[in-house]
């Protein structure tokens, strides 16, 4: 396991950049901002628009439920993303938000702790070898 500190410009949105590896052979690399977000239980969601530009295949819908008790139909398709040495597959929703979130359904699957360290500006996250 190894110990990543990132640095956060904005301690009340936490955010990471992450590595999006597109294109059928995985050749073509992006990198977008995602804030981290402890109350979304899934893995990774991203603006429908950021699906649209990348062409992502649609695997089908799911129902969500936002913490206001709203439920929607959304999109899914599959994004990976290149963390650390590997490379991570992950169902993505694709909602109507213009940020990307990263769900505790990620982190958990990345690492085994994750602290939001307020005094000294950074995210610590301890990486697990997948």
């Amino acid at each position: 396991m190894n110990l990543h500190t990132l640095p956060l410009s904005d301690l009340l949105h936490p955010t990471l950049l992450l590595q999006i590896r597109t294109g059928q052979d995985l050749s073509q690399s992006i990198q977008i901002p995602a804030l981290i977000d402890t109350g979304f239980d899934g893995y990774l969601s991203v603006p429908v628009y950021f699906a649209q530009e990348l062409n992502l295949e649609i695997l089908g819908e799911t129902e969500v439920e936002l913490a206001n008790g709203q439920q929607y139909t959304v999109k899914i398709a599959l994004l990976r993303i290149e963390f650390d040495k590997y490379l991570i597959e992950v169902e993505t929703i694709l909602g109507e938000d213009q940020e990307a979130l990263i769900g505790t359904s990620l982190l958990n699957q990345i690492s085994d702790k994750f602290i939001l360290n307020f005094k000294e500006r950074q995210i610590e996250l301890l990486v697990k070898d997948l």
